[in-house]
């Protein structure tokens, strides 16, 4: 007995597969009623998760926990609506029962979920062909058994309900299931996307926790600096205008070459160097000592508060170009 995985062509039963134009009319039935499943489950979530402001043109409303149980439910519904119908045992959404055509596997019988699913999913490499003016979708109007792009790869077809199939009797017909190579595809176009808005929320925040540590280690490297200066200005009155006038050694490099130090007219600044992450190279921080020459002494952050009347020329946020989300809570 001869075997084989596939229905006769379109040419030698041509009344069998659905054609384009009628997927094409109920995949827009099926449309209009995601659309109105859609607006009625955000709806009443929306209503439910604030019912004193939804209503209101004029309310600030915030989606909340209601709200956002409303959005995954869409999602799944988005996700789920193909493959349940298409799995049941009409074999068809809605807008498929209404024009009369089915989703089978390769010899006319019903699909399981995880091939309808594997069918849906295997939609989205359809939709990836839009640079082609989604060539995917329009196979189904020019292959031999009216299959799109995605039918080829779950071995699915579509046909018409109530077709008079007629197989030789000496053909044994076996049904090609879901291919693995399928599922890595599919996988990997989902994946890709998902690693992408990983890698874009990701990296931002790791380079935002870089610059902030090297802001944070800078300033606590000035330490001893600015020790230097509180005891230089008890004992002669005043805040030394430059580093030059400091008397004790000055350390015009740190944090491995990082960052520069001077006093500029009595406030100490910081500049970043080219070996900063990006961000900070260039910008600055200023230090400004408050207090009195003779008693306590507070040194103002960047663009943080001082405590008592300030003692340097400038104050610190005169001299700070570093972003305020880079400084340290002290320093803003």
């Amino acid at each position: 007995m001869k075997m084989t995985n596939v229905y006769p062509t379109h040419h030698e039963n041509p009344l069998l597969y659905a054609g384009f134009w009628k997927r094409f009319v109920a995949y827009m039935v099926d449309g209009i009623i995601r659309a109105f499943l859609t607006f009625a489950i955000i709806l009443i979530a929306a209503y439910l998760d604030d019912r004193s402001g939804f209503l209101d043109p004029a309310a600030d409303y915030e989606m909340g926990a209601v709200g956002g149980m409303g959005m995954l439910i869409v999602v799944l519904m988005y996700l789920l609506y193909h493959p349940l119908f298409e799995a049941s045992r009409h074999q068809a959404t809605p807008g498929k029962m209404l024009l009369g055509i089915i989703v089978t596997d390769t010899v006319g019988q019903r699909l399981s979920f995880a091939h309808a699913l594997g069918r849906h999913l295997a939609g989205a490499i359809s939709y990836l062909t839009s640079f082609l003016l989604y060539f995917g979708y329009w196979m189904a109007g020019i292959t031999a058994r009216k299959q799109a792009l995605h039918d080829l790869i779950a071995n699915c077809l579509v046909i018409n309900r109530n077709a008079e199939v007629k197989l030789p009797a000496d053909v044994r017909y076996v049904a090609g299931g879901f291919p693995l190579w399928a599922g890595i595809l599919i996988g990997l176009v989902f994946l890709i996307p998902v690693l992408g808005i990983l890698a874009a929320i990701t990296v931002p925040a790791y380079m935002n926790y870089v610059a902030r540590a090297t802001v944070a280690a800078t300033i606590s490297e000035t330490a001893t600096t600015r020790q230097l200066i509180v005891e230089q200005t008890r004992r002669q009155g005043f805040v030394p205008a430059s580093h030059h006038a400091l008397e004790s050694d000055w350390p015009q490099s740190i944090n491995e070459g990082k960052a520069l130090v001077e006093i500029v007219d009595g406030t100490l600044r910081i500049t970043f160097t080219e070996r900063a992450p990006a961000r900070l190279q260039g910008t600055t921080i200023g230090m400004a000592l408050h207090g009195n020459v003779k008693g306590q002494t507070d040194w103002q952050c960047g663009l943080g508060p001082g405590q008592g009347p300030r003692l340097s020329r400038h104050s610190g946020a005169e001299l700070t170009t570093v972003e305020e989300q880079l400084l340290p809570t002290q320093c803003r």
